[in-house]
This record gives structure tokens, sequence and C-alpha cells, in this order.
């Protein structure tokens, strides 16, 4: 469950930053932390 919900947070806050430019950036913020 821990992943599924780090997955979810991450596409939230990705979705919510980046609303008008949907791009793969969960990744890079997953290696920035």
């Amino acid at each position: 469950m821990s992943r599924y919900a780090a997955l979810a947070s991450l596409f939230a806050a990705t979705a919510y930053h980046g609303s008008s430019a949907p791009r793969p950036a969960p990744a890079d913020k997953s290696s920035v932390k």
C-alpha cells in the first residue's frame, strides 16, 4: 500500500503542478529526493 500511496501522491503533485505541461516529471522528483 505504501508504494501505491507514494505513486498516487507523485502523480497528483505532477498533475497539479504540471497541469499545462503533462510530462514524466515524477521520475525526476524521485531522483532529487
